[in-house]
């Protein structure tokens, strides 16, 4: 059973499951609050409503006493949606103020203009190319071969649409077809011609009110309704913000189809209130099941790395993770800002992060042994003088990328042309010296270092203690003649001598003998970009979700398998690499199985559940921070933009002070 399999069955780490909880009528049965929600009108709603409330203290006790899984869709405790009684094509027209042809509802607001948009990130692979790629069963597509549309599916007519807005499709619909809908009067018996008709907008929604030649009045949205609020409002803003996406991509998007959306008001709005929680109480359910398996484990290898949120060294957030290397889980992380009081710089917050997710899996009782960075130098000194009861490890590929980066400046001057047929086996060498040397640091030594007498085809040598001869099989004579050797004394070998004989290299060799590497780490950040990019700005609480949505999302498909071909056969993609040197050569990566998102379809039920049911939910913890980076109060905008009309080098000649 794969890590992410036992921990959604609560079987990870050969954890069980905790103890259940005892709910009480209209009582929670941990602050002893009593239920008064108006929505709560019979007693089943009213014990929905209590299960959900607990569900809620659960997720904000201690870490201690709560054992958890992730696997909602087993929880019997989430509130099911009820329809909420909203103008249809059959209901009479109510009385509502309309100003200009738009109805307002509570929340909500038109929105009509359209913002600029951001940069975009880069397209994906287009794998319909792929002779081998296999269409899953649950994904449509049209025909190959036609510009045509396929032919369309037919529903089964007997289907029951669901109530729950959430599980129900949505359709792109074009105004000229929906209009002729409304030439005739949609009520019961009545065909008589539609002679007027009143369109409004309300974000997505669409209300559409008509009169017929017989007198009756209707009217029709193109949306349910939760608490006066479109039901594909919410729904939009929760699926842009669960996929990763932003809401300027959005409007990109909706401006091109002439498409009308939620406003920007709403959508932060509905962000803070509805969608922050639910992913808060989603990420604490996965993180409660985690720790609950460390605590059982005697000795825990983790590996974290800093991510700053913008280019450069400017950076206004860091986001510090710690990853568990054996399962590869993200178990913890921090974000910290420039604009805390505690944080000097940006170049001070990798430390504060370290220490705070370390004290973090220390006060859950959780036995770090070994640990693994980059080769920080004030994170060396931490962990050397805090932290001394944890072994300290470097990352393997931070160190062969920065041997790789001096070879290929070496290679790149002129006389050192061959040392570019060297760099990837050194590369590789040094990889297999941390691998093999069996956590002895003299070996893993001797052994790097080997590399002087092999590259000019010196197979065994006798000034070493423990390393005398090269490992591999004896070369035959077509192999040497066919192996581009370095000469002994030339600028080539002495600049590869000199790059495998520095001494703050061999100070560090003995930081490897573990053979820890941060390469999942790695990709995991990359994922995050697709959450949180670099080049677009968040609020604090908002990186703390897009933060725990990558969490979410790395920690549930870490168990795929790699796809297959139609024939059984394993999928590879063939790319050409990006690293530097001039001997690459194309390589295959494996293709693993398309990615699922179960907990994404429960977490909108639950946003629907808590609009609904007027559930209140917990925000991320955060700590108080300035409004701003800025270290000066903020002048008055009229003051700032006189000084920057009499400063700017653009002024005109008459407008400008003359000079003595």
């Amino acid at each position: 059973m794969s890590p992410v399999n036992k921990m959604l069955t609560g079987d990870m780490f050969s954890s069980s499951d905790g103890p259940g909880r005892q709910d009480t009528q209209g009582v929670c049965s941990h602050c002893s609050r009593s239920l008064a929600v108006s929505d709560a009108s019979t007693q089943t709603d009213m014990d929905l409503l209590t299960q959900a409330i607990e569900k809620d203290h659960q997720y904000a006790m201690s870490a201690d006493s709560i054992v958890t899984t992730f696997s909602r869709k087993q929880q019997s405790n989430v509130v099911q949606y009820q329809p909420d009684p909203s103008p249809s094509m059959h209901i009479q027209a109510q009385e509502k103020s309309v100003t200009n042809n738009v109805i307002m509802d509570y929340e909500e607001e038109v929105q009509l203009d359209f913002c600029d948009s951001e940069s975009e990130v880069g397209e994906p692979d287009n794998t319909k190319d792929d002779p081998d790629y296999v269409q899953p069963e649950d994904y449509s597509s049209d025909s190959d071969t036609s510009e045509c549309d396929s032919e369309p599916n037919d529903f089964t007519i007997c289907e029951p649409v669901p109530e729950n807005p959430a599980e129900q499709c949505k359709f792109l619909v074009f105004e000229s077809s929906l209009m002729e809908l409304f030439q005739k009067c949609q009520k019961n018996g009545c065909s008589a011609e539609v002679i007027s008709m009143q369109k409004s907008l309300s974000g997505s929604r669409l209300i559409v009110k008509t009169k017929c030649a017989a007198g009756c009045n209707s009217v029709w949205s193109s949306q349910p309704t939760l608490n006066k609020m479109g039901a594909g409002n919410l729904l939009l803003s929760a699926a842009v913000l669960f996929s990763g996406n932003t809401y300027s991509r959005l409007h990109d998007i909706a401006d091109h189809l002439h498409m009308p959306i939620v406003g920007e008001t709403q959508f932060y709005n509905i962000q803070r209130r509805y969608l922050f929680p639910i992913v808060n109480e989603t990420w604490l359910s996965m993180q409660t099941a985690t720790f609950s398996g460390l605590c059982k484990v005697q000795k825990i290898v983790l590996s974290g790395d800093g991510r700053c949120d913008s280019p450069g060294h400017c950076a206004k957030y860091l986001t510090y993770s710690l990853m568990d290397e054996q399962t590869g889980f993200i178990v913890e992380f921090t974000i910290l800002s420039t604009a805390d009081p505690n944080v000097k710089n940006s170049n001070a917050m990798e430390p504060m992060g370290l220490r705070q997710c370390l004290d973090s899996l220390k006060g859950h009782n959780i036995n770090i042994a070994v640990f693994t960075t980059d080769r920080h130098v004030t994170i060396r000194k931490i962990m050397r003088v805090e932290y001394p009861e944890i072994v300290h490890q470097f990352d393997v590929w931070h160190l062969v990328k920065s041997i790789v980066k001096k070879l290929c400046a070496a290679a790149k001057q002129k006389g050192n042309e061959a040392i570019f047929e060297w760099i990837q086996s050194i590369s590789n060498h040094l990889w297999w010296c941390a691998e093999s040397c069996g956590g002895d640091a003299e070996i893993l030594i001797e052994k790097w270092q080997s590399l002087i007498y092999h590259t000019v085809g010196i197979h065994s040598w006798h000034d070493k203690k423990k390393f005398h001869q090269c490992a591999h099989a004896p070369l035959s004579e077509e192999d040497k003649r066919q192996t581009s050797w370095l000469r002994v004394g030339s600028s080539s070998h002495d600049a590869v001598k000199k790059a495998v004989q520095d001494k703050y290299l061999l100070k560090d060799l003995p930081h490897v003998t573990m053979f820890c590497h941060t390469g999942q780490l790695e990709m995991y950040h990359s994922l995050l970009l697709k959450y949180a990019p670099k080049r677009q700005h968040f609020s604090h609480e908002g990186m703390v979700c897009r933060t725990q949505l990558a969490a979410i999302d790395h920690n549930y498909h870490l168990g795929r398998q790699q796809a297959t071909t139609k024939t059984g056969e394993p999928r590879y993609n063939i790319v050409y690499p990006k690293h530097l040197g001039r001997n690459k050569k194309w390589v295959a990566k494996t293709v693993k199985e398309r990615k699922e998102y179960p907990y994404r379809e429960d977490m909108m039920k639950d946003v629907v559940a808590m609009r609904v049911h007027n559930l209140e939910k917990s925000h991320a913890s955060l700590p108080a921070v300035n409004a701003n980076i800025a270290r000066v109060e903020k002048p008055s905008k009229s003051d700032v933009i006189a000084r920057t009309r009499q400063n700017t080098r653009f002024a005109s000649k008459q407008t400008m002070p003359d000079v003595v």
